[in-house]
């Protein structure tokens, strides 16, 4: 099949978030296209925002550029002639550019794949570009998504687990024989982490590599994927853990480089992993007793994120979720019964 990629693609550094933009390969756009292209189809990537800061006067800003991009997509698009369109986040492709690549290939599919949950501005573009879309995938339950989008006809919505790729996430932190600290966090500094994340830190009894937030210093690029691997245990701390399902990539960062995951007790999240590959916590007081006890108790640590990393690499792969994501923005059939489907 032939698939055209539109997602940020990171061609260009922005210094986005303060992050080296070319050394984030482990992104999920670049995991996805991975996948695609090992399942035997051809992918073309276009990198929306890289060609509208390219095409905006001066190569100043990506909304200057926004209208010559839409542009160039269609006429990509038209020389490609996909069977598949897959568009990421895609907040600067509009819903016109969709109508026009309806009306010019009628067979071709369009789909949709989105991480986090939904902001107001995010909404409001979403639900301009669904009446075009044959799927929507997201790493929200499907309940949330349809509680946030209203007003328009939505098409087949779908829970979109995080991928761990295992060229990308090449660690086994379960089997090495030293580690520079007992807990690793990434992240950026949001209130929502603040007070959990300056107890851990201030304690004595274990080391934490905290990255991201309050002043302290960011990974990218190798450096990145390679402190999981000097790293006992993972802290999947997202924003928000009321949202069924939902976790940021880190639960596969952390998961597929063989750490220990904690993550926040969250609705339904038990059908990607049980109690026995990674740990849920109810609490901050939960979460800290959680650390010690881990930090400590080295074959429970090591047994449980063995089998985190062998479920995150079994059920949560390149390969496996873009063959869903392909059977579902074209058949609707599938050739497995996927454990996500049940979720509504």
């Amino acid at each position: 099949m032939r698939i055209f990629h539109v997602a940020n693609f990171s061609w260009i550094n922005s210094k986005r978030k303060g992050a080296n933009n070319l050394a984030r390969y482990y992104a999920l756009d670049h995991k996805i296209s991975n996948g695609l292209t090992r399942n035997g189809h051809v992918v073309w990537q276009f990198s929306y925002r890289d060609h509208a800061r390219h095409l905006s006067p001066l190569k100043m800003g990506k909304k200057l550029g926004a209208g010559k991009m839409n542009q160039l997509l269609i006429e990509e698009v038209r020389q490609f002639q996909p069977q598949l369109l897959l568009l990421g986040h895609a907040e600067i492709v509009t819903a016109a550019t969709l109508a026009a690549i309806r009306d010019m290939l009628p067979d071709c599919k369009i789909a949709q794949w989105w991480v986090d949950p939904f902001s107001d501005f995010s909404v409001q573009h979403l639900r301009e570009k669904m009446p075009y879309l044959n799927a929507f995938f997201a790493t929200t339950a499907p309940s949330y998504v349809r509680k946030r989008i209203t007003s328009v006809t939505l098409p087949p919505i779908y829970y979109l687990p995080n991928i761990t790729d295992a060229t990308v996430e090449d660690q086994r932190a379960f089997a090495a024989d030293h580690y520079d600290f007992d807990l690793l966090f990434i992240g950026a500094s949001v209130p929502e982490r603040a007070a959990l994340l300056e107890q851990l830190a201030q304690s004595a009894h274990y080391r934490c590599g905290f990255y991201g937030f309050g002043g302290r210093q960011k990974l990218s690029g190798r450096e990145f994927i390679a402190t999981f691997g000097k790293s006992k245990m993972g802290l999947n701390l997202s924003r928000f853990t009321d949202i069924p399902l939902y976790s940021s990539d880190r639960i596969a960062q952390i998961t597929g480089n063989g750490c220990l995951a904690l993550t926040p007790r969250t609705p339904q999240m038990d059908i990607l992993f049980n109690a026995d590959e990674i740990v849920y916590y109810d609490n901050d007081e939960h979460c800290i007793a959680l650390v010690e006890q881990y930090s400590k108790d080295d074959n429970a640590r090591r047994r449980i994120a063995k089998a985190g990393w062998q479920r995150a690499h079994s059920s949560y792969n390149e390969q496996r979720i873009t063959r869903f994501m392909g059977e579902a923005a074209t058949t609707g059939e599938f050739s497995e019964q996927y454990e996500w489907l049940t979720v509504g």
